[in-house]
């Protein structure tokens, strides 16, 4: 028997989008600097705005400005979800604060 779950675009961005920071914390060390976080952040967003979007149910892949939106939709969320929620409980500094690049 084989399940299939659906979503759309949006709210793949959404879940994705609101992971990113976790991300960015395993990438980075947690003495780099804020643009290399931010730089990490956005190339993050870009690969998430342009592969929720990009990725057709035949396995084509069609860049447009709706790729664009979302990932500046992603980046967008990320910093929300990081500021409202990841930086209050500093989770930069619990998730391999040594490790990574910066």
């Amino acid at each position: 028997m084989n399940t299939t779950i659906t979503a759309s675009a949006f709210l793949v961005t959404m879940i994705v989008s609101y992971l990113i920071p976790l991300a960015t914390a395993l990438i980075t060390k947690l003495s780099a600097s804020a643009l290399v976080k931010q730089l990490v952040t956005a190339f993050l967003s870009a690969v998430t705005g342009f592969l929720t979007v990009s990725a057709g149910a035949n396995g084509t892949a069609v860049f447009s400005a709706q790729s664009v939106l979302f990932a500046a939709l992603s980046f967008a969320i990320a910093n929300i979800s990081y500021l409202s929620i990841f930086k209050p409980h500093d989770a930069d500094a619990k998730i391999l604060p040594t490790a990574g690049i910066g």
